[in-house]
């Protein structure tokens, strides 16, 4: 088991995808560890476009990574903000009406 625990819904980044992974975007967020609790299943903030050993391909949004390929970030960097407008006199994030 791994040394250290992330917990579920914390941000990442992958540092050196499978080269059978092709990537969108490098974060995602942590679900939680995998079935053997030696790595960590992580949703990708973009689906990333799996390529099989037969030359077929699929997208996939959720992968399985060692903790030592993935690199906490801080909260709310790189989440897609599309739906929310700041408030420039506090400096807060609201939902869109």
């Amino acid at each position: 088991m791994a040394a250290t625990m992330l917990q579920s819904g914390t941000r990442v980044r992958l540092l050196a995808p499978d080269p059978t992974l092709t990537l969108r975007n490098d974060l995602g967020t942590i679900v939680g560890p995998d079935q053997y609790l030696e790595y960590y299943v992580v949703r990708l903030d973009q689906p990333a476009l799996l390529r099989h050993g037969d030359g077929d391909t699929e997208e996939v949004v959720e992968i399985v990574e060692d903790l030592d390929n993935l690199e906490v970030i801080q909260s709310g960097v790189g989440k897609d903000m599309s739906g929310w407008k700041s408030s420039p006199a506090s400096k807060e994030l609201h939902p869109l009406d």
